[in-house]
């Protein structure tokens, strides 16, 4: 019996996963006095790197959907401004709201991957693009903190 082979989705959903959890590790140890300063991604603070993922957990949530209900629906994205528009509508956040939305956004990929796995789709390269570009995002930004810090 040979043993089941990994899928590119599979990957990317371990990835995904792993990656969420060893950047909430590293936002735990940023010293509160530290949380509002800019630099870590150009100007932006360790706060507003967490408000740029959490849109886009929130965002990828939503597009698991909309490819669900029409596999063909194609969306362009100006990353730039939907970056600053993520980082703008949380700017009167505290660290807490903004760390809380973060788990939240992460919560609602959970639902959405969920969906996902029941509806079982054809075609899992777009799900699984969405969830490398995530956990991409979270080890990139990960390791401007750490260094930032």
């Amino acid at each position: 019996m040979s043993p089941e082979r990994v899928t590119p989705f599979q990957e990317a959903l371990e990835r995904f996963h792993t990656a969420y959890g060893e950047f909430l590790v590293i936002c735990n140890r940023i010293p509160a006095e530290k949380r509002e300063l800019g630099g870590v991604c150009g100007v932006w603070s360790p706060r507003q790197v967490i408000a740029h993922l959490a849109g886009w957990q929130h965002e990828s949530a939503r597009r698991f959907h909309e490819l669900l209900r029409n596999p063909q629906s194609r969306r362009d994205y100006d990353i730039d401004v939907f970056n600053a528009q993520s980082v703008a509508e949380r700017a009167d956040w505290s660290w807490e709201q903004t760390l809380a939305d973060f788990k939240a956004a992460y919560l609602e990929m959970q639902n959405a991957i969920a969906d996902l796995m029941i509806a079982s789709p054809p075609d899992w390269g777009e799900f699984a693009f969405w969830l490398q570009a995530l956990g991409d995002d979270f080890v990139e930004h990960g390791r401007q903190l750490i260094a930032w810090v």
